[in-house]
């Protein structure tokens, strides 16, 4: 694909990663002279299922604007190369994932990372948006303006309230299990609490090192989030009482018994940040590299 154009306009330059059903690749818009990024369906991608859940994240991205989410601009198939394709906001940055896998994040960047992600979400459920795949590798932190700037991403496991249309097959869950909510589970209906039982699970992580669940393998990790009350945060580490509230509160394993929005997780997260006086991190930004600790200097107020 390297040197090939896509639509006659996005030139491919360089492959960011890769996925089960697609390729991501940098590429050059030679009409509007942007960088961006391309999301390439594999060719020999045979199932319908998996073009109907690609065009599927894509229609859902294209309607979504938010600073915290992404941003989609195009998408189509290539009628020389017969692909299916959609063209991104090109996110400079690391995901969270490599922060986490380094060690344990710092309160005050625990929240900002948070609060933005949070924002995001709720404009995705305000659209009527199930991301259904909140984890740390979907949660980018890109640099806007000197500071620090949530971006969510991969909206391929998306379910949207108003339609209840699935993109998964029965019997089938989307996500990724050390995250998942005990309702994706138990194919039990859905709805927008999914993504915040995710996000408790990953800002658990974020603050004690490790995710709420920890098993042998997959399948028991899952029985875990079905069946046992994950630890209190505050006997792992030194955080605020309100925060390991505020945490486990996030992973009630029923759904009626969390937050009822992702406004409301803000409001009570501005409210801890407030009354312990937590200022927000300076963060400098020394550029692309494979070692988080000197992609991200961090210094607390």
């Amino acid at each position: 694909m390297l040197g090939k154009y896509l639509d006659d306009r996005f030139l491919i330059e360089e492959k960011l990663g890769e996925g089960g059903m697609s390729t991501v690749w940098r590429v050059r818009d030679v009409v509007g002279g942007k960088t961006l990024a391309v999301k390439i369906l594999r060719s020999n991608t045979a199932d319908p299922s998996m073009r109907e859940r690609f065009l599927q994240e894509a229609e859902t991205q294209a309607k979504l604007q938010s600073p915290h989410v992404a941003r989609l601009y195009h998408f189509g198939r290539d009628m020389t190369l017969g692909h299916l394709f959609t063209v991104m906001e090109l996110v400079e940055g690391d995901d969270l994932a490599w922060l986490v896998e380094h060690g344990k994040i710092p309160l005050d960047l625990s929240l900002m990372i948070i609060d933005q992600t949070l924002a995001g979400l709720a404009h995705t459920h305000s659209q009527g948006v199930i991301h259904r795949d909140i984890k740390p590798s979907n949660i980018k932190l890109a640099i806007r303006d000197g500071g620090l700037c949530v971006k969510l991403l991969d909206f391929g496991y998306v379910r949207l309230k108003k339609t209840e249309r699935h993109l998964t097959a029965d019997g089938m869950v989307g996500g990724t299990l050390t995250y998942i909510s005990p309702e994706e589970l138990e194919f039990k209906d859905l709805d927008h609490r999914v993504d915040l039982y995710s996000l408790g699970a990953v800002w658990f992580e974020m603050l004690a090192g490790r995710p709420p669940f920890v098993a042998k393998n997959p399948q028991m990790t899952a029985v875990k989030h079905l069946t046992e009350i994950p630890p209190r945060l505050d006997s792992l580490v030194e955080v605020p009482q309100e925060v390991a509230d505020l945490v486990n509160w996030l992973l009630e394993k029923d759904p009626m018994n969390r937050p009822e929005s992702a406004d409301l997780v803000r409001e009570y997260l501005h409210a801890i940040r407030e009354n312990y006086a937590i200022g927000l991190p300076s963060i400098s930004f020394s550029g692309p590299t494979k070692n988080p600790a000197e992609f991200w200097k961090l210094t607390a107020r």
